[in-house]
């Protein structure tokens, strides 16, 4: 969540199932899919450019949803889940592929006055961190370790 200059406010929620790697601050991958050998991340963008081919991971998506207090109509929500695409993209490599079908909401409570485009700002910013936040928080499930060695169960 993250604060206006105006004093509104712009968070988010994302349920992560992500193709591609997450990547952390830095640009080291968080969380993706590992080589079998050495259990290694692959670095999924540079697999895909390398082999041409997505691997069998069907099914995944990012789900997020934007809410602010500023009051924005339906094309100002639409911009704003627009451009939080942004976010998304920058957490996560490669993203949008064809096996993804990520979706971001936005909502609005309509209590301050403010605009779509520092809302969209902003909105470009949350899904990222909430990204990371989740596989930082993840446990692991059937046998795959989560982000530091997070045990299944």
């Amino acid at each position: 969540m993250t604060r206006l200059g105006s004093g509104a406010l712009v968070g988010a929620l994302v349920a992560v199932k992500a193709c591609g790697d997450v990547l952390g601050e830095d640009g080291r991958v968080l969380a993706g899919a590992r080589d079998a050998q050495t259990g290694r991340f692959l670095d999924s963008a540079a697999w895909l450019r390398r082999t041409g081919r997505i691997g069998g991971f069907p099914r995944n998506t990012v789900l997020a949803a934007i809410a602010t207090d500023v009051r924005l109509y339906k094309i100002g929500c639409a911009r704003v889940a627009d451009v939080a695409h942004h976010g998304i993209a920058a957490a996560i490599s490669p993203s949008h592929l064809s096996v993804d079908r990520d979706t971001v909401f936005a909502l609005s409570t309509g209590d301050r006055d403010g605009s779509a485009e520092a809302v969209g700002t902003a909105a470009t910013a949350v899904p990222t961190a909430s990204i990371r936040r989740a596989v930082r928080a993840a446990r692991g499930l059937h046998g795959v370790l989560g982000l530091a060695g997070h045990a299944p169960g």
